[in-house]
């Protein structure tokens, strides 16, 4: 759906009950992950340009955890933005993105927090970020989500 921000309701309780496999044993992989930091996120001022820039990154070694299973997500995430002011730190970025790899979360709620902590860092004219899940069990997620102008 382009154009909209899919907003999902993120559920901490669900990371907060002791989930419990088959006799009672209980399932290390839901204990609480803390989240990635967004203050790693830097910002740069730029100059008035002529005409709007648009900005896109592409991160191929993007990889967070299945809160489910625990096992490792991997994806392609697309930011593409145009600034007003203020655009991402190409470092800042990657340290940002690279924080995700120990963080467990469900793929859509990743992909809307990154583009939530970006918005708010730059405040941009508008921002799509997309995430290209790869496939787990014979089924491949993309996600896209938009902040409009």
């Amino acid at each position: 759906m382009v154009g909209k921000t899919i907003r999902l309701a993120y559920l901490p309780e669900l990371f907060n009950v002791s989930r419990v496999m088959a006799k009672g044993k209980e399932n290390a992989f839901m204990q609480p992950i803390p989240g990635p930091d967004p203050d790693l996120i830097e910002i740069i001022d730029i100059d008035d340009a002529p005409y709007p820039e648009q900005i896109t990154f592409e991160f191929p070694e993007f990889s967070s955890l299945c809160p489910i299973t625990g096992q490792p997500d991997s994806a392609l995430m697309h930011i593409h933005y145009t600034p007003v002011e203020q655009c991402l730190e190409e470092t800042s970025l990657q340290r940002y993105l690279g924080s995700f790899r120990n963080h467990g979360g469900f793929n859509e709620a990743i992909v809307n927090q990154i583009l939530n902590d970006l918005v708010a860092a730059c405040a941009p004219r508008e921002m799509t970020v997309r995430g290209e899940f790869a496939p787990r069990g014979g089924i491949q997620l993309t996600v896209e989500v938009s902040h409009p102008a």
